[in-house]
Protein backbone atom coordinates (compact mmCIF):
# COMPACT_ATOMS: atom_id res chain seq x y z
CA UNK A 1 0.00 0.00 0.00
CA UNK A 2 2.89 2.36 0.73
CA UNK A 3 4.34 1.69 -2.70
CA UNK A 4 1.07 2.72 -4.35
CA UNK A 5 0.97 5.84 -2.19
CA UNK A 6 4.45 6.89 -3.27
CA UNK A 7 3.76 5.99 -6.91
CA UNK A 8 0.85 8.42 -6.86
CA UNK A 9 2.18 11.09 -4.47
CA UNK A 10 5.59 11.70 -6.05
CA UNK A 11 4.27 12.47 -9.57
CA UNK A 12 1.59 14.73 -8.09
CA UNK A 13 4.22 16.63 -6.10
CA UNK A 14 6.39 17.00 -9.22
CA UNK A 15 3.38 18.32 -11.17
CA UNK A 16 2.53 20.76 -8.37
CA UNK A 17 6.07 22.15 -8.29
CA UNK A 18 6.16 22.35 -12.10
CA UNK A 19 2.81 24.19 -12.09
CA UNK A 20 4.05 26.66 -9.45
CA UNK A 21 7.31 27.36 -11.33
CA UNK A 22 5.55 27.71 -14.68
CA UNK A 23 2.83 30.08 -13.41
CA UNK A 24 4.65 32.71 -11.41
CA UNK A 25 2.65 35.56 -12.95
CA UNK A 26 -0.07 37.37 -11.02
CA UNK A 27 -3.72 37.56 -11.75
CA UNK A 28 -6.03 40.34 -10.64
CA UNK A 29 -8.88 39.05 -8.52
CA UNK A 30 -11.91 41.22 -7.81
CA UNK A 31 -14.95 40.01 -5.94
CA UNK A 32 -18.03 41.76 -7.24
CA UNK A 33 -19.77 43.25 -4.21
CA UNK A 34 -16.48 44.27 -2.58
CA UNK A 35 -14.35 47.14 -3.89
CA UNK A 36 -11.02 45.45 -2.96
CA UNK A 37 -8.73 43.97 -5.60
CA UNK A 38 -6.14 41.25 -4.90
CA UNK A 39 -3.26 40.21 -7.18
CA UNK A 40 -2.04 36.76 -6.03
CA UNK A 41 0.24 34.54 -8.12
CA UNK A 42 -1.66 32.09 -10.31
CA UNK A 43 -0.21 29.02 -8.59
CA UNK A 44 -1.28 30.32 -5.15
CA UNK A 45 -4.80 30.96 -6.38
CA UNK A 46 -4.97 27.44 -7.87
CA UNK A 47 -3.67 25.83 -4.67
CA UNK A 48 -6.18 27.76 -2.55
CA UNK A 49 -9.02 26.64 -4.81
CA UNK A 50 -7.83 23.00 -4.66
CA UNK A 51 -7.47 23.19 -0.86
CA UNK A 52 -10.98 24.59 -0.47
CA UNK A 53 -12.30 21.78 -2.68
CA UNK A 54 -10.35 19.18 -0.71
CA UNK A 55 -11.69 20.34 2.65
CA UNK A 56 -15.23 20.79 1.33
CA UNK A 57 -15.15 17.22 -0.03
CA UNK A 58 -13.81 15.91 3.28
CA UNK A 59 -16.59 17.73 5.15
CA UNK A 60 -19.27 16.27 2.87
CA UNK A 61 -17.78 12.78 3.28
CA UNK A 62 -17.71 13.27 7.07
CA UNK A 63 -21.39 14.27 7.05
CA UNK A 64 -22.26 11.27 4.89
CA UNK A 65 -20.45 8.89 7.25
CA UNK A 66 -22.32 10.21 10.30
CA UNK A 67 -25.00 7.55 9.95
CA UNK A 68 -22.37 4.81 10.07
CA UNK A 69 -20.58 6.36 13.04
CA UNK A 70 -23.90 6.43 14.89
CA UNK A 71 -24.54 2.79 14.07
CA UNK A 72 -21.04 1.90 15.27
CA UNK A 73 -21.60 3.73 18.58
CA UNK A 74 -24.94 1.94 19.11
CA UNK A 75 -23.36 -1.42 18.29
CA UNK A 76 -20.53 -0.75 20.74
CA UNK A 77 -22.99 0.15 23.52
CA UNK A 78 -25.01 -2.98 22.73
CA UNK A 79 -21.87 -5.13 22.81
CA UNK A 80 -20.83 -3.62 26.14
CA UNK A 81 -24.27 -4.33 27.63
CA UNK A 82 -24.31 -7.89 26.31
CA UNK A 83 -20.79 -8.47 27.67
CA UNK A 84 -21.99 -7.31 31.10
CA UNK A 85 -24.98 -9.65 30.82
CA UNK A 86 -22.74 -12.60 29.91
CA UNK A 87 -20.37 -11.80 32.79
CA UNK A 88 -23.32 -11.66 35.20
CA UNK A 89 -24.63 -14.99 33.94
CA UNK A 90 -21.16 -16.53 34.29
CA UNK A 91 -20.99 -15.30 37.88
CA UNK A 92 -24.42 -16.82 38.59
CA UNK A 93 -23.34 -20.09 36.98
CA UNK A 94 -20.12 -20.20 39.00
CA UNK A 95 -22.08 -19.49 42.18
CA UNK A 96 -24.62 -22.22 41.35
CA UNK A 97 -21.90 -24.74 40.53
CA UNK A 98 -20.17 -23.94 43.82
CA UNK A 99 -23.44 -24.50 45.69
CA UNK A 100 -23.96 -27.83 43.89
CA UNK A 101 -20.39 -28.90 44.73
CA UNK A 102 -20.92 -27.90 48.36
CA UNK A 103 -24.24 -29.75 48.52
CA UNK A 104 -22.61 -32.83 46.98
CA UNK A 105 -19.76 -32.71 49.53
CA UNK A 106 -22.22 -32.23 52.38
CA UNK A 107 -24.30 -35.22 51.30
CA UNK A 108 -21.19 -37.43 51.06
CA UNK A 109 -19.95 -36.55 54.57
CA UNK A 110 -20.85 -39.17 57.20
CA UNK A 111 -23.25 -37.92 59.82
CA UNK A 112 -22.01 -40.00 62.68
CA UNK A 113 -20.13 -43.15 61.71
CA UNK A 114 -16.52 -43.97 61.28
CA UNK A 115 -16.69 -43.38 57.55
CA UNK A 116 -14.79 -46.57 56.78
CA UNK A 117 -17.76 -48.27 55.17
CA UNK A 118 -18.29 -50.70 58.05
CA UNK A 119 -21.97 -49.92 58.13
CA UNK A 120 -22.04 -48.63 61.67
CA UNK A 121 -25.21 -46.84 62.72
CA UNK A 122 -25.40 -43.19 61.88
CA UNK A 123 -23.31 -43.45 58.74
CA UNK A 124 -24.93 -41.69 55.80
CA UNK A 125 -24.53 -43.25 52.40
CA UNK A 126 -24.71 -40.69 49.57
CA UNK A 127 -25.76 -41.21 46.01
CA UNK A 128 -23.58 -38.76 44.07
CA UNK A 129 -25.51 -39.29 40.84
CA UNK A 130 -28.67 -37.83 42.34
CA UNK A 131 -28.62 -34.19 43.30
CA UNK A 132 -31.83 -32.42 44.15
CA UNK A 133 -32.74 -29.75 41.66
CA UNK A 134 -32.93 -26.24 43.03
CA UNK A 135 -36.21 -24.36 42.59
CA UNK A 136 -36.00 -21.47 40.15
Amino acid sequence: MRVIYWLVAVPLMVLAVDFAVSNMGSVTLTLWPFPATVAPPIYLLAFVVFAIGFFAGGFVAWLGAGRYRGRARRAERDLTQRTRDVDGLRDKLDHSEARVRQATRDSETPVGGTGDGSGEPGEAKANPTRVAAEPR
